[in-house]
């Protein structure tokens, strides 16, 4: 048993070893003595679970706007190729109009061109023709801007051309046919009517034979027909030809 000198002893022991102890602690970790207060550690502690639950907060949030934040980008980038694309067909438009306007710009020159040199020696030929393969009923053909191509009549009124028979349409486009003939090629081409005179009277088609076989005389006239119509006519004439019957 220790008497209480003893115990006395003990307890300033423990004491001493207890301070020393401390003193260590707080010399090594250079902390204060009041650090050790209850106290003081649990307002510690709770400040700092505050602070980490501020953080969290902010962690959330932020992983909130990133989750709205990653669709607007993606969209803003799909947006900016877009933009990069509609900018290059827009260079492409802007060199296909200039070539468009180089064309049209080159057209108007040719168009004037044709309607001062080419124009009147072409109508001519035209009239030319329609007059002979009509027998004088169509004189003059004249061609301008505004109603096309017109054709003057024997009694010198001008008739527009969607007004005329389709007979008379035919002989007007096979005399357009024939005054471009000799400007195609340098050389005598020959001359292939398909069913040409279809809705020509005899008396019509009898004048138009006549005027190619006198106007057309460096040019092979080759006639394909269905009917004994154009075999008629050229007999009436008494003229020369070669006959293949399929």
């Amino acid at each position: 048993m220790f008497c209480n000198g003893q115990i006395n002893e003990l307890q300033e022991r423990i004491n001493d070893r207890i301070k020393g102890s401390k003193k260590r602690i707080l010399s090594e970790y250079s902390v204060e003595e009041n650090d050790f207060q209850t106290e003081n550690v649990s307002k510690e502690i709770d400040l700092l679970n505050s602070q980490i639950t501020d953080v969290e907060r902010a962690l959330n949030k932020l992983e909130i706007e990133e989750n709205t934040l990653l669709p607007q980008i993606e969209e803003l980038v799909n947006l900016h190729e877009q933009k990069v694309v509609i900018e290059d067909q827009i260079k492409d438009l802007y060199n296909q109009e200039e070539i468009i306007q180089i064309a049209i710009s080159s057209l108007k020159e040719a168009y004037e061109e044709m309607k001062t040199n080419i124009t009147p020696i072409f109508t001519e030929r035209l009239s030319e023709s329609i007059e002979k393969i009509s027998n004088g009923k169509y004189k003059h053909v004249t061609i301008n801007d505004e109603k096309g191509m017109i054709i003057e009549n024997e009694n010198g009124e001008y008739i527009d051309i969607n007004n005329l028979s389709t007979g008379t349409i035919d002989e007007l486009y096979l005399s357009l046919r024939l005054s471009m003939i000799n400007d195609l090629s340098n050389e005598s081409m020959p001359i292939i009517l398909d069913e040409t005179f279809a809705y020509f009277d005899p008396k019509r088609l009898e004048s138009t034979i006549k005027f190619l076989v006198s106007n057309e005389k460096k040019h092979q006239i080759i006639i394909l027909t269905c009917t004994d119509r154009e075999i008629e006519a050229l007999n009436n004439l008494h003229l020369k030809y070669n006959l293949i019957a399929l």
